[in-house]
């Protein structure tokens, strides 16, 4: 089990009126505090921190600790990762006291957080230790951490562990949750050994009627919601082709600061825009696009989940490419629930491009071949589009594919002839970058 130094911080730390010394004091104790973990709990605070968003705050505490005791932390540092975080602190601009504080304040909640327990389970389960795993993670749950990500996650870990009650007790945590990955839990290699336990049928039916009743909600087709019309995209740039390939870059923390509209247009419009109308037809929406498609069928569909743009309210949008322009779907922030779905670490970007297919499209010409292989081409084409047009426009992305289908599905509210490929967050690069 963890076992986690407790942090003793100033009234002054803790208040966020620190004077220089004391706020200096408190970092370095933070430091000596992390100095302390072993190797497991080490990795997971830099772990939690990077999937938190909080590289940059641990890099403040950090430049500002004692030098000693810093160069302490960062020689337990792998040295490929430890020039990235000497680099962060170098390019920190000079701050008062009090952000200072407020820094260490951040810091010292990771540590002293639930979070921290369930990271650590997480590093257990990866290093091959599954019942350690579990313990940490029911240790979680015990100190009001945890969600139904996690309890799925624990039932792996107790079932790996040989504990059938124990993994079946935190599956149906997870189906009372909300839980309806169905297929995943069926396909998941670290359940077999539960499928021949007379539960496990009782544990599907159950999870499955969940599944069906809260996915009977999606729309046969799509709302008329509220229409943005989006600014007209630039044809001609400034930055090369060549230098956008060299520097095209997976980019998972974005500076703070919104997009603007005109920069989410330029995005959809590479990702997806008409460059060519073709009249009378509609299966084209629209006409050619930026992006090639197999039989000229353009199965995709593109989404917006804006929470941080200028002109935009928050909410999901539709893009519409013959029209250049977004319908809502679904108003309000809903960045924290998709990234819940996608247990992402891209959780500051102030908006995302989300990817359907709509497989038929493709498969009543190709059959399998179309889903198997041609939309995921089409979904390879318009994805490099969004890395290069962020690239031209200086910001970032990153694909992701790895995330809870259904659960996505629901944020967006697709219609139910959708499935969810691809989300792309985008924001500003970091000043480090």
């Amino acid at each position: 089990m963890s076992k986690f130094v407790p942090l003793f911080l100033c009234a002054g730390l803790a208040g966020g009126s620190a004077a220089a010394g004391s706020a200096a004091d408190g970092a370095t104790d933070i430091v000596r505090t992390m100095n302390a973990l072993d190797e497991t709990d080490f990795l997971a605070v830099r772990v939690l921190a990077f999937e938190a968003g909080q590289l940059d705050t641990l890099a403040q505490v950090l430049k500002h600790a004692d030098p000693a005791v810093r160069d302490s932390w960062l020689a337990r540092v792998p040295e490929a990762t430890r020039g990235r975080y000497e680099e962060r602190m170098q390019k920190l601009s000079p701050v008062d006291p009090k952000e200072v504080a407020s820094a260490a304040t951040t810091i010292a909640a990771l540590l002293n957080g639930p979070q921290l327990i369930l990271q650590r389970a997480q590093l257990l389960a990866s290093q091959g230790k599954p019942r350690e795993a579990a313990e940490a993670c029911e240790k979680a749950f015990e100190a009001g951490g945890g969600g139904r990500l996690d309890y799925y996650n624990a039932a792996c870990s107790w079932a790996l562990a040989g504990d059938a009650g124990a993994a079946f007790r935190n599956l149906n945590r997870a189906v009372d949750a909300g839980w309806i990955s169905v297929a995943d839990m069926e396909k998941d290699e670290d359940l077999k050994g539960l499928h021949s336990d007379k539960r496990w049928k009782d544990l599907l039916a159950r999870a499955n009627h969940n599944r069906d009743s809260v996915l009977a909600g999606l729309p046969e087709k799509h709302p008329e919601g509220t229409l943005v019309k989006l600014p007209e995209p630039a044809r001609d740039g400034t930055v090369s082709i060549e230098k956008c390939l060299a520097g095209r870059r997976s980019v998972r923390q974005y500076a703070s600061g919104s997009l603007t509209l005109a920069q989410v247009s330029q995005l959809l419009w590479a990702a997806y825009g008409v460059t060519q109308p073709v009249p009378g037809r509609p299966e084209l929406h629209g006409g050619l696009k930026t992006a090639p498609s197999a039989g000229a069928l353009f199965p995709l569909e593109l989404y917006v989940v804006a929470g941080d743009v200028t002109g935009l309210a928050p909410g999901v949008y539709l893009y519409r490419p013959e029209t250049h322009d977004l319908v809502m779907v679904v108003a309000g922030d809903k960045r924290p629930a998709l990234f819940e779905a996608a247990g992402s670490r891209a959780r500051d970007a102030p908006a995302s491009i989300v990817y359907s297919a709509v497989f038929s499209r493709n498969t009543d010409k190709y059959g399998d071949r179309g889903r198997e292989r041609y939309v995921c081409m089409d979904l390879g084409h318009s994805a490099e589009n969004v890395y290069l047009q962020c690239g031209s426009l200086g910001l970032g992305t990153c694909a992701i594919g790895a995330f809870m289908d259904d659960d996505v599905r629901l944020v967006m509210r697709m219609t139910r002839n959708e499935e969810p490929l691809y989300i792309m967050p985008v924001g500003r690069l970091p000043e480090s970058k």
